[in-house]
């Protein structure tokens, strides 16, 4: 899992390349606790070829973290495999799924 992440003017984007499964999930884990003021982020999950449980379950936390902080968590552009798996658990009802950052965060991805 490769992870890089950019603070714009209107939130934060995350892009996720690779497996997020239980092998990788504490790189995700790791860039919420680094991410201590932020609170408005897009996920970006485009790269991201499979996602089992403890994944979710990041995503989740990820989650409860920006909305206690008055936030949110938009996942962006899934592959269709992912969004599978979103819709089966349910977690489409969850997060706000988009096609784009600039949807995500309301604003231009340069801002």
């Amino acid at each position: 899992m490769e992870i890089r992440r950019r603070t714009l003017k209107h939130g934060t984007v995350i892009w996720l390349d690779g497996r997020l499964d239980a092998a990788t999930v504490q790189l995700l884990r790791d860039e919420w606790s680094t991410a201590e003021n932020e609170k408005h982020f897009a996920l970006d999950m485009s790269g991201v070829t499979f996602i089992d449980s403890l994944g979710l379950a990041a995503l989740v936390s990820g989650l409860k973290l920006a909305r206690q902080r008055g936030g949110d968590v938009v996942l962006v552009n899934p592959s269709d495999r992912v969004r599978t798996i979103l819709e089966l658990t349910v977690m489409d009802k969850v997060f706000r799924i988009v096609a784009t950052v600039s949807e995500a965060l309301g604003s231009s991805e340069n801002d």
